[in-house]
């Protein structure tokens, strides 16, 4: 400003907030969705929505990596599903395509020619009909480096804008978000499993069961068929236990849970309860025979196991009861077949119960009654007939007398004078 007054000169700052303005969006909607409880997808649907918003020259997609290596895709709103659906089960590798190859590298990949990059050998069919030409996925990590995914931005063609600053900042914002958001998904889980799965063998536990089978039982309803609940017993597990030591005992345990899942993996849900009892409820189909389905299972569970250094015959007692005749309800149907458990146990090792109504006549036993004598005072004569009985005498053992004491000292043996009457 001059002497008079009037402005010379301006000093601008500008600053670049693209940046601070990109991560507060994606941020906001985001948590905004996860603060919500919404599915893991559709969290990461948000994701990729407000990236293509605003970045409308890209096609953004989530890819999971699970434990095993396979990828599955999570979120893609904007790829159609008969490309996703085939990536769904591939296993990650040096040369699977862009997405696979980035999770093995553990670093980006930027494939600019799908139809001649050596990565895309074997997938470029699948992706090139649609128009895509150009894919630049980044591996999801976690804080330990261990891969979670991929999140990826196809381009139809190559340009200056693939991989540009600004994609870059989006990029790195949405690993964020991807990560916290599939971090948070495994925490879920693991709360899931610990609260409706047993931690030794992966089978639901009981609370889950009774879920499962009531669903089950729900199913067979609707459609006239056949369930056939098992409690399922380990013979001689506790001598097992206590001559080879609690850790094959757990394996063991372990090993009867896989055998029991890949049973039901045709059909049926199964579930452990405390101890060494297992509960399975299978559907059975049109004309099947439950005595021969009981076989098959006896067969595939009592098949010999080696733990350590020792072999194990296996041995199950089997106890059965039969949805809707022997019961209609989760609880009846668990009790009979426990009651039909019993049952067999009673006849030795390796037997198979069913539940029968005579089970229920069980005889009752005598009753037992306690009587209680309550002595008179001395002097003090009843009668029975006093209470109506109709005896009219009342005999009664006096107790022993109790032994004799020491004389009490003088001065407590003479009390005195008694006081005067008021």
């Amino acid at each position: 400003m001059d002497a008079q007054g009037q402005w010379t000169y301006t000093v601008s700052v500008l600053l670049d907030i693209t940046r601070a303005k990109i991560h507060e969006v994606l941020h906001h909607r985001a948590l905004q969705a996860m603060s919500h409880d919404l599915p893991l997808m559709r969290v990461l649907e948000v994701v990729c929505e407000e990236v293509e918003r605003l970045a409308p020259e890209v096609c953004a997609s989530i890819l999971q990596v699970d434990e095993q290596g396979p990828l599955h895709p999570l979120a893609g709103p904007s790829l159609p599903f008969s490309y996703s659906s085939q990536l769904d089960g591939v296993a990650i590798g040096p040369r699977v395509g862009s997405c696979g190859t980035a999770a093995w590298r553990k670093s980006p990949v930027l494939v600019t020619d799908i139809a001649t990059d050596p990565l895309w050998e074997g997938f470029s069919h699948l992706i090139l009909p649609l128009g895509f030409n150009v894919c630049w996925p980044t591996p999801i990590l976690q804080k330990d480096g261990k891969v979670l995914g991929t999140f990826a931005f196809y381009y139809r063609q190559n340009s200056p804008l693939v991989a540009s600053s600004f994609h870059q900042q989006l990029v790195q914002a949405c690993t964020d978000l991807c990560a916290l958001a599939m971090e948070r998904e495994q925490a879920r889980q693991r709360i899931r499993q610990l609260a409706f799965y047993d931690a030794l063998t992966g089978l639901p536990n009981r609370s889950m069961l009774e879920t499962q089978v009531v669903q089950l039982l729900g199913a067979a309803q609707e459609t006239g068929q056949r369930v056939a609940v098992l409690y399922v017993d380990l013979d001689r597990f506790k001598h097992l236990n206590d001559s080879l030591g609690h850790a094959a005992g757990d394996a063991l345990l372990r090993e009867v849970g896989a055998r029991i899942k890949e049973l039901v993996r045709q059909g049926g849900v199964a579930g452990r309860l405390p101890g060494d009892e297992f509960i399975v409820a299978l559907p059975l189909r049109a004309g099947e025979q439950v005595n021969a389905l009981i076989e098959r299972w006896q067969a595939h569970l009592m098949r010999p196991l080696q733990l350590s250094d020792a072999r194990v015959d296996m041995s199950i007692s089997v106890g059965v009861a039969m949805y809707p005749q022997d019961g209609t309800s989760m609880a009846g149907l668990l009790h009979r077949a426990e009651m039909a458990l019993h049952q067999a146990k009673a006849g030795g090792p390796g037997r198979v119960g069913f539940f029968s109504p005579e089970l229920c006549r069980v005889p009752p036993e005598p009753l037992a009654l306690e009587t209680v004598e309550r002595l008179p005072p001395t002097g003090v004569r009843l009668s029975l007939d006093d209470f109506g009985t109709g005896y009219s005498s009342l005999s009664y053992l006096r107790p022993p007398p109790l032994p004799a004491l020491n004389p009490a000292p003088s001065f407590l043996a003479d009390p005195g004078p008694a006081p005067p009457p008021r």
